[in-house]
């Protein structure tokens, strides 16, 4: 029914992801690449929702030189200004951002986390549709760190639709729109790797569950951060957490999320068809 309520084409969708695969080559994101700023060093956790995101920052902001900052729309929307200003719209607008475009966002992103550090050197930023910039992001957050989460593609999309999505995850009230939307995902997560092998460090949800101190280890040396035993207490973290997973982050690891959507197989075949293509 809530569907129904609202516009939404996965045609328009697809076009978009890929027009942004073809604008930003690896030629174009070099060319773009500039200085350090200074100041505290963002860790963007970014995938899609119900990915583990809300997780894997719980743990790294458990961290003694880290600052949580939660899902800040900063960076979409200073990029979305610049565009603005521009006579093109997103993904294209993304052509005509000259280099001071791109140092107004820079600058004025780095004087955001570096208001919310305090006194640590890292700050971590979990907007999932960041997943939408990521060579934008290595292009003018030098000092910026990567992490991609990601969960079984199943799980993922059957915890997707059964949680209140609204704007803009239109693509969350239908299916066959959820599992092509996912598609589109992976397939800009792949264009990612190709014009940047070393844009990002990768962990997977289950492995996470499966061996916490070794995968928390791995992303923390990613972050030039040594191991603290802080990360593995995560759930003792008083910081407010405003995600639709925040009192699953104030429970010690479970493992009951995992390949909890064979449950419900025989009601979402047309979620597995759209994930297959």
């Amino acid at each position: 029914l809530k569907r129904v309520t609202f516009g939404y084409s996965a045609s328009d969708v697809a076009g978009y992801f890929a027009t942004l695969k073809r604008i930003t080559t690896a030629e174009f994101l070099q060319q773009r690449r500039r200085g350090d700023n200074g100041g505290a060093a963002p860790i963007f956790i970014l995938g899609m929702p119900r990915s583990g995101t809300t997780l894997v920052e719980q743990m790294i902001a458990s961290h003694p030189a880290v600052t949580g900052a939660g899902e800040l729309e900063d960076l979409p929307r200073l990029i979305q200004r610049e565009v603005s200003l521009t006579s093109a719209e997103l993904p294209d607008g993304l052509a005509e951002l000259d280099r001071e475009a791109l140092e107004r966002i820079a600058r004025a992103y780095q004087e955001r986390i570096n208001g919310l550090a305090g006194d640590k050197p890292h700050v971590t930023d979990k907007t999932p549709h960041n997943f939408l910039n990521v060579g934008l992001i290595r292009a003018i957050l030098p000092s910026a760190r990567i992490i991609h989460v990601r969960r079984d593609p199943m799980d993922t999309c059957f915890s997707i639709y059964a949680t209140y999505f609204s704007a803009p995850h239109y693509y969350a009230w239908d299916l066959e729109e959820l599992g092509a939307y996912y598609r589109e995902y992976q397939g800009l997560m792949d264009h990612w790797r190709s014009v940047d092998p070393d844009a990002m460090c990768e962990v997977d949800y289950e492995k996470l569950i499966a061996d916490p101190e070794g995968e928390i280890t791995r992303l923390l040396e990613w972050c030039g951060l040594e191991f603290s035993e802080n990360c593995l207490a995560y759930d003792k973290n008083a910081r407010p957490v405003r995600t639709a997973s925040a009192a699953q982050v104030r429970r010690p690891l479970y493992t009951s999320s995992v390949k909890r959507w064979r449950h419900f197989a025989e009601h979402l075949q047309p979620l597995e068809k759209a994930l297959a293509g």
